[in-house]
């Protein structure tokens, strides 16, 4: 993910037990801006279904570097018991000119309006949603834990996208939709 300088950024770990997400862990993070060490041994956050985050204050992210967390936990049953998550913290372009630009490999254009008029814009208490993270997966594989995205745009300051996604004709889709450290994840479903 990529994210401007001075911005809080929102880590996240998906912990599994026999391939299934793993709840009531007691999971600990390290934080590192490139090599140096900028937390350690922090508490994470259970979200729930096996999925645990870590918000890194904005007063720890005024450098361009890589950002990285690593999600430990000492229980033996986890298919892994370290989970890495990674930030990518630039000037203020970079997170424009990375994330702007629509992609997918697929048929069809996807935007807003797929389904209806302003049927995927992303809105808050009825006002638009700007600069957050619109990501498309296949439904079957969101529904069963498989996180492979499909296609990614950014919102405009009215929540409408500023790319299409390119995604496969007659497939059904999960749209996400989030800004860290401001909004969690939400959902809709959509067949293109």
């Amino acid at each position: 993910m990529i994210e401007t300088r001075s911005k809080p950024l929102v880590f996240y770990a998906f912990f599994t037990a026999a391939r299934l997400g793993k709840t009531g862990l007691t999971v600990t993070v390290d934080v590192y801006r490139g090599a140096t060490a900028v937390v350690t041994g922090a508490a994470a956050t259970e979200i729930g279904g096996g999925l645990y985050r870590y918000t890194l204050a904005s007063a720890s992210t005024a450098t361009a570097d890589g950002y990285a967390a690593v999600f430990k936990t000492s229980d033996l049953t986890v298919d892994a018991r370290h989970v890495p998550s990674l930030w990518v913290v630039g000037p203020a372009w970079a997170q424009a000119a990375a994330s702007a630009v629509g992609y997918g490999d697929g048929d069809t254009s996807v935007d807003h309006n797929t389904g209806g008029p302003d049927n995927l814009r992303y809105v808050a208490a009825g006002v638009g949603v700007d600069q957050a993270a619109v990501r498309a997966y296949l439904k079957s594989d969101y529904d069963a834990g498989v996180y492979a995205e499909r296609g990614r745009t950014i919102t405009r300051p009215d929540g409408r996208w500023a790319r299409p996604l390119y995604l496969d004709a007659g497939l059904a889709y999960t749209v996400t939709f989030s800004k860290p450290g401001v909004y969690e994840v939400s959902t809709k479903e959509v067949t293109v």
